[in-house]
């Protein structure tokens, strides 16, 4: 090789060298950028901009006492705890099953068996919460701009970031027991 063929293959290696690098950089500030949307709340302890548009909510009817909640592009957990905890705590429905993924796709399955006796008191019931968990989600704009949130009525807790799953009565009976215990609220009211 001539000198000037490795001074090509050189220029060569560090040009490869420097793009590697960029991409490098791009894919380490993308990680980073989903780390900080996983983890995202602004001081009023509500979604980000960037959660609020990206996130979608299904409800699917599976019974006439069964709900299925989807969730897609919702990447904080403390979020997805907060509708668990509205659910269970606030709604007094049971949540039979929780599935919270990194990727964004969640699910939640509530059943309103327990605490409802009548059809018309159920669908209400259903849907005042389908409301409330859209707006802990999105934010109070997002039913109507005329009605004023009144979230701060809900009386549930808000914690840190810690997962906690609410076992089923088959999985462990004795730790289900530990955390209906945990999550029984006292009104003073």
């Amino acid at each position: 090789m001539t000198v000037s063929d490795l001074i090509d293959a050189t220029v060569n290696y560090v040009k490869s060298s420097k793009m590697n690098l960029e991409k490098s950089k791009k894919d380490l500030e993308e990680l980073k950028l989903g780390k900080k949307r996983a983890q995202s709340l602004n001081a009023a302890n509500e979604p980000s901009s960037s959660t609020k548009s990206t996130s979608q909510i299904e409800f699917h009817e599976m019974g006439p006492n069964m709900i299925v909640v989807l969730i897609t592009g919702l990447y904080n957990i403390a979020t997805f705890n907060n509708i668990i905890r509205l659910c269970h705590e606030t709604e007094g429905v049971e949540v039979l099953s929780t599935n919270f993924q990194l990727n964004g796709n969640s699910t939640l399955q509530i059943s309103f068996e327990t605490q409802i006796d009548t059809n018309s008191t159920m669908e209400f019931k259903a849907t005042t919460l389908c409301d409330k968990i859209k707006e802990l989600i999105y934010g109070p704009s997002c039913n109507n701009d005329m009605i004023i949130s009144q979230q701060h009525l809900w009386d549930y807790k808000i914690e840190f970031d810690a997962l906690e799953l609410l076992p089923t009565i088959n999985q462990n009976p004795n730790m289900y027991n530990y955390m209906q215990n945990v999550y029984e609220t006292h009104s003073f009211f």
